[in-house]
């Protein structure tokens, strides 16, 4: 039998603050926090101006084909980029992401969520919808599928809210939320072998 409880949520929050000057609570000059939705990425923004890059598909589907699921780039106010993807020190970095080392069945290891081997995610389900306060959550659902055995295994679903709030007095906040869903009977998920 399948479990369908929760196994693991996330929540963190990042504010970020930028020197630049605060914007006026008008709402007819201060605009909402927006989202466009393609194929590969969904891009949120404010206006005009990108706050986040959430990554649906991978960017090189036939090198790394699970490089997908995590934010980057990730902007503060002020325009400067705050994440790297993939730096030379770090290679399985990607943005801000969540993301296990070691991923089980059964207490065997099936897969490595940080380097993408044995694993990769199907994002099956984004959208975006803004509030009355002017920011928006983007929720996304995705599948985490082995690929380490014979046959393609579905073990777990993770859905992901990412809230971004308006602009206020130069800085900006969003808040991260993750629920991971095991669709199997003992799924385990671990950090670093040394840990």
């Amino acid at each position: 039998m399948r479990r369908q409880l929760p196994i693991l949520a996330l929540t963190g929050a990042l504010a970020l603050v930028s020197p630049a000057a605060a914007l006026s609570a008008d709402p007819a000059t201060n605009p909402r926090v927006d989202a466009v939705l393609t194929d590969d990425a969904v891009t949120v923004t404010e206006a005009g101006k990108t706050v986040l890059v959430y990554r649906t598909k991978s960017l090189d589907p036939t090198a790394e084909p699970g490089r997908l699921n995590y934010v980057h780039p990730l902007y503060a106010p002020d325009g400067t980029v705050l994440t790297e993807d993939r730096p030379a020190d770090h290679l399985h970095q990607r943005g801000a992401f969540w993301s296990w080392h070691q991923v089980l069945v059964n207490g065997k290891s099936i897969g490595d969520g940080w380097f993408m081997k044995g694993l990769t995610f199907h994002v099956r389900e984004k959208r975006f919808k803004g509030d009355v306060q002017g920011g928006g959550t983007l929720t996304v659902n995705a599948d985490w599928i082995v690929t380490s055995g014979p046959e393609l295994d579905y073990v777990a679903r993770e859905t992901t809210r990412v809230r971004v709030y308006a602009l206020k007095d130069g800085a900006r906040r969003i808040d991260f939320d993750t629920l991971i869903t095991s669709r199997v009977d003992a799924l385990g998920l671990g950090g670093s072998d040394d840990a």
